[in-house]
């Protein structure tokens, strides 16, 4: 068992290579939503550049709809696979929630 914070335990530690991509595929998807819907740079490019290439497009994560997706339809070189996405509207609510947010602590 491992402690989490006070009195919050889990039988494994957060990090298994499906958490990391799942991670990795959401944080991708919110930055090339909020480039190309919002017109708002959330990272620099350095970084999109090195998170989208350790995507790994054949990994199966849970979600069939989505493994398909970044299997078939992302490309790590641009984010306008991002016009494509199955779940636009989870983006956009995502991206919001974090814009609105960052405003309200002074970013």
């Amino acid at each position: 068992m491992v402690t989490l914070d006070e009195g919050t335990r889990c039988a494994m530690p957060w990090g298994s290579p499906v958490e990391l991509e799942t991670k990795r595929r959401i944080d991708v998807a919110l930055w090339a939503y909020t480039y190309e819907y919002l017109n708002h740079s959330v990272v620099d490019d350095i970084t999109y550049d090195r998170v989208s290439l350790e995507i790994n497009q054949e990994m199966a994560t849970g979600n069939e709809t989505l493994d398909a997706f970044f299997r078939d339809k992302f490309e790590a070189s641009t984010g306008l696979w991002v016009h494509d996405h199955p779940e636009k509207p989870k983006l956009e609510y995502i991206a919001l929630k974090y814009l609105k947010l960052r405003k309200n602590e002074g970013r």
